[in-house]
């Protein structure tokens, strides 16, 4: 099993010893509890990802360790990073001797233009990197202007069923004229809650011509659908941190700018997600979501275990310190 290490802020690079630190989970004392489970959301995030981390570590193997680092943006083009900053982050990368896996997300055309600049800086100077990319368009630019970087098909890509209502308590099953047992409809319904888009081999096809061996999986409650040899590509996944669901438009800066809740402006953000999280709640999810920015994620816990173990056939598991926005 690959480590790798996700961070999307430069600031987060600096202070990674912190994240990765470990505490004592079981023997920590109720004040400890209160507060990953009560209403701060950014202390719940710290005190969850150093839980987070000694999980891990009990899952995998003893000589497990990370060899690769990710690094970039997939949820907001306001917080693409500078061509210095992704720079000295190649750098820190090649200094630790970790394997670089620079993140993208989806874009408008000035993002891709920002994406562009920085694909060009990374074949420069770390050519075999891998992209991962989350928008059409920048495959297209991978595939055609820097066919040394390696595409990985990204999460956002990834049609999976995210806001699964039923998977601890299914509902009642109507019977009246359907020719199956109530074990049979509900197999097929859990078949459908773990389907994959990926599991369409003209889609899969798509993908291998334009150089795509590897795609990248958000944890969920009822698990994937992935046959033993997943298709003859290879699977990432993302702990502790899971993707649910997102837009352009971001309730969070519009604490500071109402129109931004509504419509995307081309002023600067003030990125107020680096700040402080919106607090949300889902109510069917089996815990607490989290509004960052223009996103929501959940912490994902026991549910975790068959990714971490193996059951469901991932070869890398991708640890988020912190919520990578």
């Amino acid at each position: 099993m690959e480590l790798a290490l996700y961070l999307s802020n430069v600031d987060d690079l600096r202070s990674i010893e912190q994240g990765l630190r470990r505490i004592d989970f079981w023997n920590s004392p109720k004040f400890v509890f209160e507060i990953m489970f009560g209403n701060d959301s950014s202390t719940a995030e710290y005190f969850g990802n150093l839980a987070a981390a000694e999980w891990l570590e009990n899952y995998l193997a003893a000589q497990d360790s990370f060899s690769r680092l990710y690094f970039g943006q997939e949820f907001c083009e306001n917080l693409i990073p500078s061509s210095d900053v992704l720079q000295e982050v190649v750098a820190f990368a090649h200094d630790l001797q970790l394997s670089f896996t620079y993140v993208t997300g989806y874009v408008t055309d000035a993002g891709l233009a920002a994406t562009r600049r920085n694909l060009a800086l990374l074949a420069e100077q770390a050519p075999g990197s891998e992209v991962v990319f989350n928008d059409w368009g920048v495959l297209t630019v991978l595939a055609e202007e820097f066919p040394s970087l390696v595409p990985v098909l990204g999460r956002l890509l990834i049609k999976q069923q995210r806001m699964a209502r039923f998977t601890t308590t299914p509902p009642p099953v109507n019977l009246r004229g359907i020719n199956a047992t109530e074990t049979v409809v509900r197999a097929g319904q859990q078949e459908a809650l773990r389907a994959l888009n990926l599991s369409i081999p003209e889609y899969r096809e798509r993908l291998e011509g334009l150089g795509v061996r590897r795609f990248d999986l958000d944890i969920v409650p009822q698990g994937v659908e992935l046959p033993a040899d997943v298709w003859g590509l290879e699977a990432s996944c993302y702990y502790p941190w899971g993707y649910v669901t997102g837009s352009r438009n971001c309730l969070t800066a519009g604490v500071l700018e109402p129109e931004r809740s509504f419509v995307v402006t081309d002023s600067r953000c003030a990125a107020p997600c680096r700040r402080f999280n919106r607090a949300t709640k889902v109510l069917q999810f089996p815990q607490a979501t989290v509004q960052r920015g223009n996103s929501v994620f959940i912490y994902h816990t026991d549910y975790a275990a068959p990714y971490l173990l193996g059951e469901i056939p991932v070869d890398r598991i991708v640890f988020e310190p912190w919520i990578p926005l």
